[in-house]
């Protein structure tokens, strides 16, 4: 991105996370096989089942957690199969302070946590804790954890 300081671009990577989805998804089609009375019920709640378990994973494949820092401020977006999913910019006016912090685990996704505040995480212990003028606060995962922290301090606004 031409008009960024810093751009990221971070996707769910877990291994243990996709092991999980994979096991569910293998336990459900042996559900099904080891099933003796077949019927039309039978075949249609497959069906939903699978197709449902395969909109799921393909969301986690191709979720994008976007990181962007301009002149102006912090940008955050998540996009799904390349569709904007959601979007929140941070202008560096309403931001009180911001630093790079290693912290506990706290759920890939979006979240909600009593310490952080919003928590936009795709994979990590590493992000930008970012405290708002209003008293609001934001963690935005990264694995780009020394280019973000040269940023943020060629900016001066931690």
């Amino acid at each position: 991105m031409k008009d960024s300081i810093f751009f990221e671009e971070q996707k769910f990577k877990s291994f243990w996370f996709y092991l999980v989805l994979s096991i569910v998804f293998v336990s459900v089609i042996l559900r099904f096989l080891l099933v003796k009375n077949y019927n039309q019920g039978f075949f249609v709640g497959l069906l939903i089942t699978l197709l449902f378990l395969l909109l799921f994973y393909s969301i986690f494949i191709k979720s994008k957690l976007i990181t962007k820092i301009t002149n102006n401020g912090i940008l955050v977006y998540w996009k799904v199969f390349n569709w904007l999913f959601f979007r929140k910019s941070f202008n560096f006016k309403e931001i009180k302070s911001c630093k790079l912090i290693a912290y506990s685990f706290v759920g890939y996704g979006y979240r909600i946590s009593n310490k952080y505040g919003v928590v936009y995480n795709s994979m990590g212990n590493k992000g930008l804790w970012i405290k708002l003028k209003n008293g609001s606060s934001i963690l935005i995962g990264t694995q780009k954890y020394f280019d973000l922290e040269n940023t943020i301090n060629n900016l001066n606004i931690n």
